[in-house]
């Protein structure tokens, strides 16, 4: 048991005491400190029956709402950047059933709140059929 602070010590020095008698009041607890939010690296969204200019354009507005404004590119594939984040988003018919596939990377990646905020916005404006989150 570390000696009592004597009543003549000032501020700092009791400060000091404390944190040496009582270290872990000073940091976080270990299952709190290394805790980061769950990230999404890539989206895919598959819009049943859209043309490709309606969906580029829900595109460019859902990135310009999560962080990336300044969008370029051409009707397939938008370029997006913002600060010290970029998005790729690369649009597309699938070969398989009637629809459209918009695939999203980002990087870095993305929380999960700003991913379901773009999902939401595509949603909003098209018949969304699969998501896919990786």
């Amino acid at each position: 048991m570390p000696p009592q602070p004597p009543w003549v010590w000032g501020p700092s020095e009791v400060n000091a005491w404390i944190r040496a008698a009582y270290p872990s009041r000073a940091r976080p607890p270990r299952g709190l400190r290394g805790r980061k939010a769950s990230s999404v690296r890539r989206v895919r969204v598959r819009i049943l029956e859209a043309s490709l200019d309606r969906v580029r354009e829900a595109v460019v507005d859902g990135l310009a709402a999560i962080g990336c404004a300044s969008a370029r590119g051409t009707s397939h594939r938008v370029t997006a950047s913002g600060r010290r984040r970029q998005a790729v988003a690369s649009i597309h018919h699938s070969l398989l059933w009637r629809g459209t596939v918009v695939s999203v990377r980002f990087e870095p990646p993305i929380s999960r709140s700003s991913s379901r905020h773009l999902l939401h916005l595509f949603a909003k404006r098209f018949r969304v059929v699969d998501v896919r989150a990786d």
